[in-house]
């Protein structure tokens, strides 16, 4: 389960410039780009995020009647699931990142990790989102799939994680988004923090 990420640090990739400079053109300096997450991302905030019609901002998190929103969606089963499926099928986003964290525990201590590509370039969160009543932005679920590799002995999950070279495919062609699900994930560093 995705709970944290990080897109933005000092020494931002030009592709992370890009984004701020083109959300900077699209949203202006309104409240939620105020408001926006600069650095670590967690649930309801307000973070970036690339869509097929540009960059936009979004809120993180699907509202629901009972209470605490809903931040991750299993990728196995998002097709069969009403409140995913049809953002699966029309409305993919893909969320910038650093690194991402992970809990998991070292005997009784409960411990973050940070997961992030060798090269520090940054990879691009799989998500989906939906528009919701009463709420000016758009909400958005990380999807999520089975841990492999070093990460699968800290967490038995983690976000899908789309390349800079896949992320227009994801976000414009539903069939090559459905096989991105299952694509292998990229070798990630851990490192406890």
């Amino acid at each position: 389960m995705c709970g944290q990420y990080e897109w933005q640090s000092d020494e931002d990739a030009p592709e992370l410039l890009w984004l701020m400079e083109s959300l900077s053109r699209r949203v202006g300096e309104t409240p939620a780009f105020a408001a926006m997450a600069r650095g670590r991302v967690r649930p309801t905030d307000i973070a970036p995020a690339w869509t097929d019609g540009g960059a936009v901002l979004m809120r993180w998190g699907f509202g629901m009647p009972a209470g605490r929103p809903v931040i991750n969606a299993r990728a196995e089963t998002a097709a069969e699931r009403p409140l995913f499926s049809g953002p699966l099928r029309r409305a993919r986003c893909a969320l910038p990142a650093r690194r991402f964290f992970e809990w998991g525990r070292m005997g009784r201590e409960r411990v973050r990790y940070a997961c992030y590509p060798p090269g520090g370039e940054p990879v691009y969160l799989a998500g989906l989102y939906r528009f919701e009543p009463e709420q000016t932005l758009p909400s958005f679920v990380i999807l999520t799939r089975p841990a492999e590799g070093a990460l699968a002995s800290i967490h038995s999950r983690m976000p899908v994680l789309i390349s800079r070279a896949d992320l227009r495919a994801w976000l414009e062609r539903e069939e090559a988004a459905r096989s991105l699900l299952l694509a292998a994930p990229p070798a990630l560093k851990l490192a406890a923090e």
